[in-house]
């Protein structure tokens, strides 16, 4: 069984900054071609076709920022993965925000502190409106790479505190590999009065 690291994610959705939705059922794949308002877009279509039991009807030409979501975390773990770390149930309402959000929270997995990887939501009128995942953080701001985004796919700062944001979903991950290295000498106590290690 392959590793689900929230690292694997952020690549994908770096990508696929600057895509536009389009203005018909055409040029999909086209990262600017066809540009245009109508809400058809690559990802809630990938999904349409390849997994047509992700959700309860097909989403191609609806609001899509969840189906981006949910798009990128299938071609990052797999489709049983991708549900999982979401939790979501098969043939879901988990295009839709407000029921993307209800999952998390039903599993026990909504927060108010961010990590990588993790999907925020965003709020209008204290309702949950928009989403995104979170692919960067310093101290007080998170990158959110989002779908719909004035009609495209955008990478955004926020701080931590905008009101803007509601929660965060998160994803039940595998710890990231750690990339530090140790190396261990064992020298024989008190045959020498000075060890050396030289890095070449």
């Amino acid at each position: 069984m392959s590793k689900c690291y929230a690292s694997t994610i952020v690549l994908h959705c770096k990508q696929e900054k600057g895509y536009h939705e389009k203005e018909s059922n055409s040029q999909l794949d086209d990262k600017t071609a066809n540009s245009g308002n109508k809400n058809y877009n690559k990802y809630a279509d990938f999904i349409d076709k390849n997994f047509p039991t992700f959700y309860n009807g097909k989403k191609n030409g609806c609001e899509w920022c969840d189906c981006y979501v949910d798009c990128m975390m299938i071609q990052s773990y797999g489709y049983e993965d991708a549900l999982r770390l979401t939790c979501q149930p098969e043939k879901s309402c988990g295009a839709g925000v407000k029921y993307s959000r209800d999952y998390y929270a039903k599993a026990g997995r909504l927060s108010i502190a961010p990590i990588i990887g993790a999907q925020v939501f965003f709020q209008k009128n204290g309702k949950p409106s928009h989403t995104g995942i979170v692919i960067d953080m310093t101290d007080d701001k998170i990158l959110v790479s989002a779908g719909n985004t004035n009609n495209a796919v955008a990478e955004t700062w926020y701080t931590k505190s905008d009101s803007y944001i509601l929660d965060y979903g998160i994803p039940d991950y595998d710890e990231e590999p750690s990339s530090k290295k140790t190396l261990t000498v064992n020298v024989e106590k008190g045959k020498y009065d000075e060890v050396v290690l030289k890095l070449i």
